[in-house]
């Protein structure tokens, strides 16, 4: 997964169910690319994409 052209999540080895967790920090409001790259081998693929803010 690329976030604003940067990776925040590589994982390509085969594997099965997993939660992948990646952070980015958005130093302005405005609108930022995200790309979602996904793979499946032998029939069997989940793929669920969250966003959520971080409050401090």
């Amino acid at each position: 997964m690329l976030v604003n052209h940067q990776p925040v999540i590589e994982s390509w080895a085969w594997h099965g169910p997993t939660t992948d967790e990646g952070v980015f920090e958005q130093p302005a409001m405005g609108e930022v690319p995200i790309v979602v790259e996904h793979f499946e081998i032998d029939g069997f693929a989940t793929l669920r994409l969250e966003i959520e803010p971080v409050v401090e």
